[in-house]
């Protein structure tokens, strides 16, 4: 699978969740009946939406094998952590949302390994 699809669609993932968190926090957080906290909504919006940014601009790079190896730890580490946590999370709190969730986690963190241990295709921009 070419690298630029995995990480446009993995940006605009983020990007989104990053303006949900921001905009809906507390409703989000309510919803999946987990603590209040508008700073770490805050902070999780910003992270969100900032590492979106950084896998959009990334985007045309030549992704793979060594090359962009720091983007692509970044992405596996925040794949692989985020579907830990929602994983553990569903069984204590087992809502559609939070299954949803895990499994995207999941399936980027697949693609994510794919790319890192495999050779590189150029990009046609």
């Amino acid at each position: 699978m070419n690298s630029k699809v995995i990480l446009t669609s993995y940006s605009i993932l983020l990007c989104s969740a990053g303006i949900l968190m921001l905009f809906l926090g507390d409703e989000i957080v309510s919803y999946l009946h987990l603590p209040q906290s508008d700073i770490l909504n805050i902070l999780l919006g910003g992270l969100l939406f900032g590492f979106g940014l950084v896998n959009w601009h990334s985007k045309n790079l030549t992704v793979g094998g060594i090359y962009g190896r720091p983007l692509l730890i970044g992405n596996l580490g925040h794949c692989l952590i985020g579907s830990i946590s929602f994983i553990k999370l569903t069984f204590s709190n087992p809502t559609p949302l939070i299954l949803s969730i895990a499994f995207v986690y999941s399936v980027f963190a697949i693609l994510f390994t794919y790319l890192m241990y495999s050779h590189p295709k150029p990009n046609n921009n």
